[in-house]
């Protein structure tokens, strides 16, 4: 534990998780102020940076997770509003997602204060957690991509998009490794469905695009060209298991996509090699459609792609999705 932590300026959580709290609860609550910090300055970039000590106290309190996707929302939020559109059809879909986003984010905020409240009178630990929490959000409202963004790695849309995605990896990885998921959360759309995938289903056109896709064929470096194919096999078996989905079975595959995919191939988009970012363009967009009920990329696609075709160039630009 790094000891010379100033952790003032990470303090900004109202009302205070402080106030009645005796002496060895408020030394417990700093320890996890400074654990939380630690979390923040020393695991940027990765897409863990929420498996951290801090998540120990939330054992059985599916709280975290509420929290995490607050952060995510309010980036979406953020992202959006700070996006420069010219079509009126664009600023006003812009803004619609800032308004949902902030929303989301403020009444996550609610119930962390709420908790903290409650918690004060009769559970000390997930006061703690609590607390912690909402330090963590009002910090992360401040800008929660910088957290997250590799260093000198430039605010673009494609950049941000990798926020996101680590973001979502992180909010799944929680949810398995310490079970915080109820079986009547929407958030179970981060796992396969056990149900077999039916002969036929409503994202037939879509396999049908993926199983044409040849442009893995183009590249020479054997293991990139594996660890792509692995991808793309992954990708194509979400599609299948999707198709029983009731929720944008699409959008679904597309979000169990990033959730799986290997760090191999996370590495190789980060690293802009041409034939995982074509392949990244096809597995973030599966659903084609504008349905406001979406967790990653509301509207991107077209920026993204656009960014894409720029990074690699006139030979895999024409394979981007379109």
């Amino acid at each position: 534990m790094v000891s010379n932590i100033d952790i003032s300026r990470f303090q900004r959580i109202a009302p205070s998780p402080t106030d009645s709290l005796a002496a060895h609860d408020r030394e417990l609550l700093c320890h996890w102020h400074k654990i939380a910090h630690t979390a923040i300055v020393y695991q940027r970039g990765s897409e863990d940076l929420w498996q951290h000590e801090v998540i120990h106290l939330a054992l059985d309190h599916p709280v975290i997770l509420n929290l995490v996707l607050a952060i995510s929302s309010f980036e979406q939020a953020y992202t959006a509003h700070q996006s420069q559109v010219d079509a009126p059809g664009h600023r006003i879909r812009r803004d619609i997602y800032v308004s949902l986003g902030l929303k989301y984010s403020q009444v996550a905020a609610g119930m962390m204060r709420h908790a903290v409240a409650k918690a004060n009178v009769n559970n000390g630990p997930v006061c703690h957690l609590a607390s912690v929490l909402m330090m963590i959000n009002s910090y992360a409202q401040g800008s929660v991509k910088e957290l997250v963004r590799v260093r000198d790695e430039p605010s673009t849309m494609l950049s941000d998009l990798l926020v996101t995605c680590r973001l979502t990896r992180g909010v799944r990885a929680i949810a398995e490794t310490y079970g915080v998921i109820r079986p009547d959360r929407h958030e179970l759309i981060l796992f396969v469905t056990e149900v077999e995938p039916p002969d036929r289903g409503p994202l037939d056109p879509v396999l049908q695009m993926l199983n044409s896709l040849t442009f893995l064929e183009k590249e020479e470096d054997p293991s990139t060209k594996q660890i792509c194919q692995d991808a793309l096999d992954l990708m194509k078996w979400l599609v299948k298991k999707a198709q029983t989905s009731e929720w944008c079975p699409a959008h679904r595959a597309s979000l169990q996509w990033i959730c799986l995919v290997g760090k191999g191939f996370m590495r190789l988009v980060e690293h802009h090699e041409p034939a995982a970012l074509v392949l990244f363009s096809y597995g973030c967009f599966l659903d084609d459609g504008y349905s406001p009920n979406t967790f990653v990329m509301r509207g991107w696609k077209e920026g993204v792609c656009a960014e894409i075709r720029d990074i690699v160039g006139s030979e895999w630009g024409k394979d981007v999705l379109i």
